[in-house]
């Protein structure tokens, strides 16, 4: 075989080819498929305008291990391109390979977190494997492709008719364009505000007063004692009406009426309907420790 007289009539010649610089090397080893290795020599000559034939005088530069042994053993018998594509496939495909890749290709389901385009693009990679060997139909793939997507795909599209892989895919973008905006919606995601005077206040977020700042109107039915309740966690001043200060406290001078025991306004301890209330009158009178009333009435 002529090297200068392969491939003749393409523009260009053997030795004007730098193969070693491509980067591109099979060992018939490891987790590089002998169909990468093929799909990956045949899209660098395709992009660099090369006859398919000239890879066979290239061939030197890519095999490496036992797959150059193997090459020294066969090249004498190779006059083409297909005929090297072949014996690659024979030689290095797995066993079953095309049964087993259909089983593969039938069990491939979408991931949890896959995007429609990622999903279709492993799908079709698997099938441009398989079609080495075997060509199969655009439907069939289309159908194999929609019956294992993730149950949220396929409850989006369950009466959507697909007519084609490229439908299917751009309606797979639109259903993650709309789930994006759902999580935005629902706060899930946070997203500057351009104007954000005229954001949407949420009620929910608003402060909610505490049930010990409200000033007690009326009397409590519970018998708990409202001066311990003051003395201890607040509660605001029944003296003045302030809630940031206890009646100890305080040091206004115009005042309010009130029982020094449960807080109940317009009475003192003696008229206090709930200090009157089943107890004797001078262990009302003293009883309220540093709430104590005289016995004059005044507050």
């Amino acid at each position: 075989m002529d090297p200068d007289s392969f491939g003749s009539g393409n523009s260009h010649r053997h030795k004007d080819i730098k193969f070693d610089k491509w980067n591109i090397s099979f060992s018939g080893s490891g987790t590089y498929s002998v169909m990468s290795f093929i799909m990956d020599l045949e899209e660098k000559a395709l992009s660099k305008e090369i006859d398919f034939n000239l890879l066979v005088l290239g061939a030197p530069e890519f095999f490496k291990g036992r797959a150059k042994t193997w090459f020294r053993t066969i090249r004498h018998r190779i006059d083409s391109w297909n005929e090297l594509k072949i014996a690659l496939q024979k030689e290095f495909l797995p066993l079953n390979y095309t049964e087993n890749l259909w089983d593969e290709i039938r069990t491939r389901v979408q991931g949890t977190d896959e995007l429609m385009g990622q999903y279709v693009t492993n799908m079709l990679a698997l099938f441009e494997r398989l079609e080495t060997v075997k060509q199969v139909d655009e439907e069939k793939k289309l159908n194999i492709i929609r019956k294992n997507l993730s149950p949220y795909y396929t409850d989006k599209l369950a009466l959507t008719r697909v007519y084609s892989i490229d439908d299917l895919k751009e309606l797979g973008k639109q259903i993650e364009v709309s789930r994006y905006r759902m999580a935005l919606y629902g706060g899930n995601k946070e997203k500057q505000k351009m104007e954000p005077e005229f954001a949407s206040k949420s009620t929910c977020r608003q402060k909610r007063i505490s049930i010990n700042e409200i000033q007690p109107t009326t009397s409590r039915d519970d018998g708990e004692s409202r001066s311990s309740a003051s003395r201890g966690k607040g509660g605001g001043c029944w003296k003045c009406g302030n809630l940031d200060h206890r009646f100890q406290n305080c040091t206004e001078k115009q005042t309010r009426k009130f029982c020094y025991k449960y807080g109940n306004l317009d009475c003192t301890v003696k008229t206090c309907p709930k200090c009157n209330t089943n107890s004797n009158p001078r262990e009302r009178v003293t009883g309220g420790g540093e709430g104590r009333e005289d016995l004059s009435g005044t507050g």
